[in-house]
């Protein structure tokens, strides 16, 4: 038997004696900002030799570093008509990292409502090459998202597309911007490749982006694309209600916003192929069968559910639809208001007998040996175009 000899403590102080100056110390990011004032960010401009700061800022651990590297980077950007790519993707890095250490829900909607409003106050090139750039780093850096992170980013990208819409819709939907737009997220977030790239691993970015598009463009034109920073914890239907009261207070001395009159802005036929173009070209070129399906349930046929106002929100106020035939099969199997489970059963094998003589228990045509027909437990008659029988909520108790 082979006795392993442990070192002690001291051993590996003497060991690790000699190795303090062999890393080379961390840049001194922070060495501007003293105890009490606020942060002052480097610029490009402060780095010299090409260098561009903004990333490592961004990405910084400290909540007050990031907000005052963001600020400096929405003046950056908005002073210039044209930016490097790679300069872009650096600062987009550390965008996707700020998104990364903002914790709770007040401070990740604030911060996707800040990443998607910087498009507004940038000129057109700069505007196409920061949205692009994004749909480049999500795809690029989605597979490392894990399960506790997923909502944030889902939240950032349909913010993010919102804004895209609104940017346009500032701008009476013009031909040209449209069409630059369209052009965008084709080579940027759906066919990057220009050819279908079966397996790839931003897959789940795309099926996300199929799902919120029309929703986010319809909320557009009708002029209901705002949102409230924190949302309301006693709200029924809040995507985050049931937080906890603290994450909602407001600062002090802030003041609610009085809620804003929505001012429809109809998409044009024009901006609608535009928009949807993408999407068909990648219908022809993707071989993803999940993918295929999600853009003709989520894209096209939610397109075709407002025909008579196309994308621009005439299914928005629309009356809801009722539910499939198979809604209502699928309901009448569970027990009924003050049904027990015992009671139920029996009901289901007294069923099952009756279809085993020949008896039609389902009321779609007369019954056969002189019987009655079906009994008020029956399941609804008619067809199911015409929608006849009883409403759902008979159904389900």
């Amino acid at each position: 038997m082979v006795k392993l000899k442990v070192k002690s403590h001291v051993q590996q102080e003497r060991n690790m004696a000699g190795v303090g100056n062999k890393f080379a110390p961390l840049p001194p990011i922070l060495l501007n900002k003293k105890k009490g004032e606020p942060y002052k960010p480097k610029t490009p401009e402060d780095a010299g030799g090409g260098k561009n700061p903004f990333a490592r800022q961004l990405a910084h651990g400290e909540k007050d570093v990031r907000d005052a590297t963001f600020r400096a980077l929405g003046k950056w950007l908005g002073a210039r008509s044209d930016v490097d790519m790679l300069d872009m993707k650096k600062i987009w890095k550390g965008l996707f990292y700020a998104m990364w250490h903002a914790d709770g829900w007040d401070v990740q909607e604030e911060l996707a409502e800040e990443i998607g409003g910087l498009i507004h106050k940038l000129k057109h090139r700069v505007a196409l090459m920061y949205a692009g750039v994004f749909f480049i780093t999500a795809r690029r850096e989605w597979v490392g998202i894990d399960r506790y992170r997923m909502d944030k980013y889902l939240r950032l990208v349909r913010r993010f597309t919102s804004h895209v819409f609104r940017y346009c819709a500032d701008r009476d939907w013009a031909e040209g911007v449209v069409g630059d737009v369209g052009e965008m997220f084709m080579r940027s977030a759906l066919i990057p490749t220009g050819r279908g790239d079966q397996g790839v691993v931003d897959v789940g970015l795309r099926l996300h982006l199929a799902e919120v598009f029309v929703a986010e463009l319809r909320n557009v034109a009708a002029g209901k694309d705002e949102v409230d920073i924190g949302c309301d914890p006693d709200k029924e239907n809040e995507a985050n209600g049931g937080a906890p009261r603290t994450v909602f207070r407001r600062k002090k001395g802030e003041k609610r916003k009085a809620p804003r009159e929505p001012v429809p802005r109809p998409v044009p036929p024009h901006a609608t192929d535009a928009l949807l173009k993408p999407w068909a070209q990648l219908l022809q070129l993707e071989p993803h069968k999940t993918l295929h399906k999600r853009v003709l349930q989520q894209v096209f046929e939610r397109v075709l559910e407002g025909a008579d106002g196309g994308a621009d929100g005439g299914a928005e106020t629309s009356p809801p639809k009722p539910k499939p035939r198979v809604f209502d099969r699928v309901c009448w199997f569970a027990p009924r208001g003050g049904e027990t489970a015992a009671e139920w059963r029996r009901e289901r094998r007294r069923r099952a007998r009756r279809r085993a003589r020949g008896v039609n228990v389902d009321g779609n045509a007369p019954a056969p040996n002189g019987d009655v027909g079906p009994d008020p437990r029956d399941s609804p008659t008619g067809s199911p175009e015409d929608g006849a029988g009883e409403d759902e909520e008979g159904l389900v108790g």
